[in-house]
Parts: structure tokens; sequence; C-alpha cells
């Protein structure tokens, strides 16, 4: 019953990038996965698009959008 918070959409994210890298790699190895992993790039997000560096450091300008009154608003 309560409204979904920041750390929500994040964690939903990160699943679907690891999901993203599972079927790039297609393998559940998971040095197979870290590679996979290390090249997205651009992979479409609700936070926006997203991508890991050289480093392997998250890339990406966060816009949290909310529904009020029916309407987008940015967070």
């Amino acid at each position: 019953g309560a409204e979904p918070t920041v750390w929500a959409a994040q964690s939903y994210t990160a699943v679907y990038i690891l999901a993203e890298a599972m079927a790039n790699a297609q393998s559940t190895n998971s040095t197979a996965i870290r590679d996979a992993m290390a090249n997205i790039s651009d992979y479409d997000t609700i936070l926006g698009p997203f991508s890991f560096d050289a480093n392997g450091d998250s890339d990406f300008n966060s816009v949290l959008l909310t529904v009020k009154n029916g309407q987008f608003e940015v967070d």
C-alpha cells in the first residue's frame, strides 16, 4: 500500500541490467556474466540510458518521473 521509492526503481533497474548481461552471455557462468555486463552500453532503463565505464562504474544520468494528478513530473 506504499508508494515505491527511488530504491525500488534502482533495484528494478539492477535486475534488468543483470538479466540483459545473462542473456548476452548466454550463460549462468559468473565470469561470462561479468564480461557481458562490462559491455553493456546505453541500455534503456526506467532511469534512462545506462552504461558501465572502463572502471566498471555505472555511467548514467538518472531522471526519475512520478505520476501526480495523472501527469508525469520530474522528481
